[in-house]
């Protein structure tokens, strides 16, 4: 790229009788410089993703738990009339994920409203939406709200019938 600015710079010259009322800029360095600037932002949005994510799923679990202790007696009378361990632990995966589900719409439509308000003040420097983020959050919400509730359903499912219908 120098070799040509310079053959370019001197046939300019040339033309303008060596007068030069001009100057060729490369641009490859600020390129460079916004191309990192981006990059640092993707991890650091990644970083903050991750950090709610892990919040999002601590919540799921101890809602979770706090669900089973809830409803020990509706375990134990569940159990004693003849459902399984499988059956509880599915019961309270399911419940956690549809709480990740549920919250992962409500996500993408703070996300959306947050990226309505943004546009309308002119920040012409954010990402567009695309169809498909919306299904990976809440994939992703679903995901966190299964992988949070595996302990405490184990836990549920692993109650003795006799002694949660004595729970008070």
């Amino acid at each position: 790229i120098n070799a040509y600015k310079r053959k370019i710079q001197k046939l300019i010259e040339a033309r303008h009788g060596g007068r030069i009322r001009f100057e060729i800029k490369d641009y490859r360095e600020m390129i460079k410089e916004k191309l990192a600037d981006k990059a640092r932002d993707m991890y650091t949005v990644l970083i903050i993703g991750a950090i709610a994510i892990l919040a999002g799923g601590i919540g799921i679990m101890n809602v979770t738990l706090a669900t089973i202790y809830s409803r020990i007696k509706e375990i134990g009378i569940r159990r004693a009339i003849g459902a399984t361990r499988a059956d509880i632990m599915v019961q309270f995966i399911i419940e956690a994920m549809l709480l990740g589900f549920f919250g992962g719409v409500a996500g993408i439509l703070v996300g959306m409203a947050g990226i309505q308000y943004l546009a309308s003040k002119g920040d012409t420097d954010m990402m567009l939406l695309q169809w498909w983020m919306p299904f990976a959050a809440i994939t992703a919400a679903v995901l966190t709200g299964f992988l949070a509730s595996i302990y405490p359903a184990y836990q549920a499912s692993k109650l003795d019938p006799i002694e949660a219908l004595r729970y008070e």
